[in-house]
């Protein structure tokens, strides 16, 4: 099984010429889609949605990540090997989290002379370059004749929440397509607070206090904050847009504390 997540929208034709790339390679091969919709050249919410993804997909998966602004460049392309799945894409940083689950991850960099497809471009690695070799890895090619191991890979700061007293901070880090800040304070780091200050707890946001609640249709009227399926932190209005409403970011401070 081969995944794709890229930030190459759903109006052009480039996810559909990687597939076929990869099909043409490996017929038997399985595509899933996790998304197309990344923000463009956003190195970060792509890192944010393959380590929340890649969990739910059977051992020996080959996830496909590119969301590559320096494609040309001098940036390595890369294959890194973790959690049981082996992850193609460029070394800018957006294998970060992943390698952070995996500590004992193995990266290589790939060779593109004698992978790629003939008469590649520059600006297309995704097709000319990352589909094919995930292709052969699916078939269980490890293209090792055109990789060499990497000690080390490129990381993105993604900051953790810091507590103080009986204030959890921490800040936004994504917004979905609903208009829901997700932050990076964790559902256990929540129960600690929680446990040591008392019920019940409310998240700051900017100047508007987000009781939690338990799901969506448990707070009808303005904003509310719960703990998602990712088990982080979301700030949320009911069929409304958070981020619209409270001015919010990547970036935003966010705080838990007693209601």
């Amino acid at each position: 099984m081969i995944t794709l997540t890229t930030d190459f929208g759903y109006s052009d034709s480039f996810s559909g010429q990687m597939k076929g790339v990869m099909l043409s390679i490996y017929p038997e091969s399985r595509i899933i889609d996790i998304t197309h919709g990344i923000r463009a050249h956003d190195v970060r919410a792509a890192a944010l949605s393959i380590a929340a993804s890649h969990r739910y997909f059977p051992k020996g998966t080959v996830h496909v990540v590119v969301v590559d602004p320096g494609v040309g460049s001098s940036r390595a392309p890369m294959i890194l090997e973790a959690c049981g799945n082996y992850f193609v894409g460029p070394d800018n940083g957006i294998f970060t989290l992943i390698k952070k689950d995996c500590p004992r991850a193995r990266a290589w960099r790939i060779n593109p002379e004698g992978v790629e497809l003939e008469s590649p471009g520059k600006t297309f690695h995704g097709r000319d370059l990352f589909a094919p070799v995930a292709a052969r890895l699916d078939m269980g090619d490890f293209p090792s004749e055109h990789c060499e191991p990497m000690e080390g890979i490129v990381t993105l700061a993604f900051p953790e929440s810091q507590r103080a007293g009986d204030i959890l901070k921490g800040e936004v880090v994504h917004l979905d397509a609903f208009g829901n800040a997700i932050t990076n304070i964790n559902a256990s780091d929540i129960e600690a607070l929680r446990t040591e200050a008392g019920e019940p707890l409310a998240a700051e946001a900017g100047d508007s206090r987000c009781p939690l609640v338990g799901y969506y249709a448990e707070a009808v009227s303005g904003p509310h904050a719960l703990v998602n399926s990712d088990g982080l932190l979301e700030i949320f209005i009911f069929e409304k847009s958070a981020a619209s409403a409270l001015g919010l970011e990547p970036g935003s401070e966010i705080r838990v504390i007693r209601q």
